[in-house]
Order: C-alpha cells, then structure tokens, then sequence
C-alpha cells in the first residue's frame, strides 16, 4: 500500500457495513492496526405451514417496515432472509 492517508471500511451481506470516520495514515515505518468490530444484520428463518399442517410452498415472506428482499418459501415450506439494520439505512 503507499504511503499517504486511507479509509478503511469492511462489510458483507450478512454484516453492517463499517468506515472509519477519520483516515489513517500509511507510513513505511509504522505499523498501522485498525480492529473493526462487525454487527451481524438481522436474520430470520423458518417454515411457513398451510392450514391442513403441510408445508405450504411458494409463499412470498418479507418483512415490514424494513426489508432489503422478499423471500420465497421452497418446497418443504422453508425460507430464509436477511436485512440491514435501521442503523445504516440512509
């Protein structure tokens, strides 16, 4: 990396994405550590039953108010998702 200041920022899917407000300074002669702790964006999972206790497949799931994607249920009625957290939703 050369020398000079740098932002730092790291993320994922299934993680709330992170940036450093300040940048950092890159010299040859230091060092430099940075250690960003990640909260994991809530998750949910299940299985979604029809009324006569069978899986019932090809139900849209979504969440509200908040929702990055719906889901669809597969055959044995399972569906999983994810979102970003209020927190970073701009």
């Amino acid at each position: 990396m050369p020398e000079g200041e740098c932002r730092v920022w790291a993320g994922s899917d299934e993680y709330a994405y992170y940036q450093e407000t300040e940048p950092i300074g890159i010299t040859k002669e230091k060092v430099t550590r940075q250690e960003i702790h990640l909260n994991r964006n809530p998750h949910v999972s299940g299985i979604v039953y029809a009324q006569d206790g069978r899986p019932a497949t090809g139900v849209i799931v979504a969440s509200k108010p908040v929702f990055n994607k719906a889901d669809r249920t597969d055959a044995d009625g399972r569906f999983e998702m994810s979102w970003y957290s209020r927190s970073n939703i701009k």
